[in-house]
């Protein structure tokens, strides 16, 4: 996760957002204009735009007024991270296929900002501390942007059948990648063809299907592997793999370690990687 926050930004600050990753700006001040599509709204302060992956926008600001705003942008091949599904700290997977304005209370506003704060101070200072271990502030943080995403005060406007299929391909993956590996599973579940959903995650992700599901693999045996109390062929059958040879050799060649070289070296390190 990056925070950064802008004072009197130009445009393309905010209009060369990457494709890959979840963006939510929060207005503090001024006042701009979002384009999607054929559509266009006006954002003030108190407001907070949430910009999945890949949608197409364009924002304008008016520089008539003293724009302050915060920016904060979240990868998407760390957003399954088991640190957040643990915690249920995640959005509704209906905000994945359209682009959402919330209206915050004086008192949302408030809260948010001082979590925003905090949090960006640790991540300036903390150096031994990963962005999934920042704490309480962290949390708190990802619960309040979940409670706003759910709330009922917001402007939507649905994307286009692309971003739809993608977006059900993220939710789909978050409750079956442990048990189903084969892209054609998530296609067929979907009712599109391997090669349709393959080009348009890799368009709107820039990674394609086999990488997101291998990288969440991978991603949650890591956070398995943390738990001693767990054997390695207990952890294999637990993520779907039929042998602890298949899932040794499909941890080696993405990590450059054996599940059991890992495990040591975590331990004799004396802490997570």
């Amino acid at each position: 996760m990056k925070i950064i926050w802008l004072t009197n930004p130009k445009p393309e600050q905010i209009n060369n957002l990457k494709n890959h990753e979840f963006n939510l700006i929060m207005v503090c001040s001024g006042f701009l204009c979002c384009w999607s599509d054929e559509s266009e709204f006006c954002i003030t302060p108190r407001h907070i735009l949430f910009i999945p992956p890949g949608f197409p926008f364009k924002i304008q600001i008016d520089r008539r007024y003293y724009n302050k705003m915060v920016l904060i942008s979240i990868n998407m091949t760390l957003w399954y991270h088991p640190h957040y599904r643990l915690h249920g700290t995640a959005f509704a997977a209906t905000l994945y296929s359209r682009l959402s304005v919330f209206k915050l209370k004086r008192t949302e506003f408030i809260y948010l900002s001082y979590l925003i704060r905090t949090l960006d101070f640790k991540l300036n200072t903390t150096t031994s501390e990963t962005e999934f271990e920042t704490g309480i502030i962290d949390f708190l943080l990802w619960k309040e942007l979940q409670s706003i995403s759910e709330s009922k005060n917001t402007t939507s406007f649905t994307s286009s059948r692309k971003i739809s299929v993608v977006a059900a391909f993220y939710h789909a993956l978050t409750f079956s990648f442990k048990s189903e590996h084969a892209v054609q599973f998530y296609a067929a579940r979907l009712c599109v063809t391997s090669d349709y959903l393959n080009k348009s995650v890799k368009e709107l992700s820039g990674q394609t299907v086999r990488q997101h599901i291998n990288g969440l693999l991978i991603q949650e045996a890591k956070w398995l592997l943390e738990d001693h109390r767990k054997n390695i062929t207990e952890i294999a059958y637990e993520l779907g793999f039929t042998s602890l040879a298949i899932f040794s050799k499909f941890f080696k060649k993405h990590t450059g370690c054996s599940p059991e070289t890992y495990r040591n070296n975590m331990f004799k390190n004396g802490g997570y990687e």
